[in-house]
């Protein structure tokens, strides 16, 4: 890459690695053997220098490879993981003067965050693990996992094994702190990124001084009346049951729908659901 160069391998096994130009008319042509009495690879022959230069240095080079930029961006993800495709291509840039595809930078870094931190299917599994630790080293903490059973192809059920489905939670300090906070609740949902989708609810109060407070999370399918319902039941069961709240959100149907439930606990002791202004702007 240094040298704006191409090649493709000719042969490679646990005996030989032969290399050689990608352009015909050139005669490039590295060999190279495994030695066991010294454990290492030797370069044996060289047929010359490449005769053929490529000018266009600005865009990808087919050499610098996901697994390439995985290991020069390994340290900067473990560092920030919230680092930009857009920056890494630009560290590539100034590191090796060509221009990866985002495509493969956004590869690279998914690998990366994999390596770090597990891949999307082991934190699911970790998730169970995960709030029986946070509950027991942060006491009253609520945590309210669902999930749905698991099949196997021929419509038999897994047993022991269980399918992601609704997440509640509240820290305890989020709880207790929400007792001197205003009486009111502000509640709205975004979306999760990533390999599988879903929904993040979530619901804010205001101290004293007009900070935001955060009060309690739920991860769903998503927007949907029974998603909703779930969180608003726990929200209000194990977070805010004070009576007299003013619950705030957007014009949803399914949080009208929800709120207006008489399971789901609003109606009684009595609370107000009232429009963000923003929304009826």
């Amino acid at each position: 890459m240094a040298h704006n160069v191409y090649f493709e391998v000719d042969r490679s096994n646990q005996e030989r690695y032969i290399i050689i130009c990608k352009n015909p008319e050139c005669a490039f042509r590295l060999c190279a053997s495994y030695r066991k009495r010294s454990d290492a690879w030797v370069i044996g022959s060289i047929s010359q220098q490449h005769i053929c230069v490529n000018s266009n240095t600005a865009q990808d080079h087919t050499k610098l490879s996901y697994d390439l930029i995985c290991q020069e961006i390994l340290s900067l993800i473990n560092c920030d993981p919230s680092l930009k495709v857009k920056t890494i291509i630009s560290y590539n840039v100034t590191t090796y003067n060509y221009t990866p595809s985002y495509r493969k930078v956004w590869i690279a870094k998914t690998k990366v965050i994999e390596i770090v931190y597990g891949n999307w299917e082991e934190s699911y599994k970790t998730l169970p693990r995960y709030l029986t630790a946070l509950q027991t080293y942060a006491p009253d903490t609520v945590a309210i996992l669902e999930t749905l059973p698991a099949h196997a192809p021929d419509g038999t059920r897994v047993q022991g094994n269980g399918i992601f489905h609704r997440l509640f939670w509240a820290f305890q300090p989020c709880i207790r702190g929400f007792a001197y906070c205003k009486l009111i609740l502000q509640i709205d949902g975004t979306w999760l990124y990533g390999k599988y989708k879903g929904t993040m609810l979530m619901s804010v109060a205001q101290d004293g001084n007009n900070n935001i407070f955060p009060v309690a999370f739920t991860t769903v399918e998503g927007e949907t009346v029974a998603g909703w319902s779930f969180f608003l039941r726990n929200l209000r069961e194990h977070v805010a049951p004070q009576p007299d709240l003013c619950l705030i959100s957007d014009r949803h149907a399914s949080i009208e729908s929800a709120y207006n439930n008489p399971a789901n606990g609003w109606q009684h002791p009595p609370s107000t659901h009232v429009y963000c202004i923003r929304h009826i702007t």
